[in-house]
């Protein structure tokens, strides 16, 4: 949607070629604010951790993470300890994750169906 991605994790673990192709993306792309959704316990290894925390930090792509796992959410500011422009929220606080991304007011439910639509989805 414009300079915003939406992603959507599910249980499991993540590919190795389908993250690598997301961390590119987010480098090359004109992706500027990144709301990344997931379903309970988010499984990626250090290295996928690494190249989207090392591609958001170098772009400074504002990113929310809406989940309602606590332990993601403790990992979500931990990567934020390491100088990457994101914030936890729950799913309850996604009109809020969208704020804190500094989207257009006249946009701001259009991002929250699509998000909701992806979880929707998924299950």
């Amino acid at each position: 949607m414009d300079d915003l991605v939406i992603s959507f994790t599910d249980l499991g673990p993540s590919q190795d070629a389908v993250w690598h192709a997301f961390a590119k993306d987010l480098m090359t792309k004109g992706i500027n604010r990144y709301l990344a959704t997931s379903l309970g316990a988010v499984q990626v290894n250090s290295v996928q951790r690494k190249i989207t925390a090392d591609a958001l930090k170098k772009r400074n792509i504002p990113t929310a993470a809406v989940t309602d796992d606590r332990l993601v959410r403790g990992l979500v500011t931990a990567v934020a300890w390491l100088g990457v422009n994101i914030k936890p929220f729950a799913w309850s606080e996604l009109r809020e994750a969208a704020l804190f991304l500094k989207v257009p007011a006249t946009k701001v439910d259009r991002i929250i169906e699509a998000a909701v639509r992806l979880r929707t989805s998924s299950g």
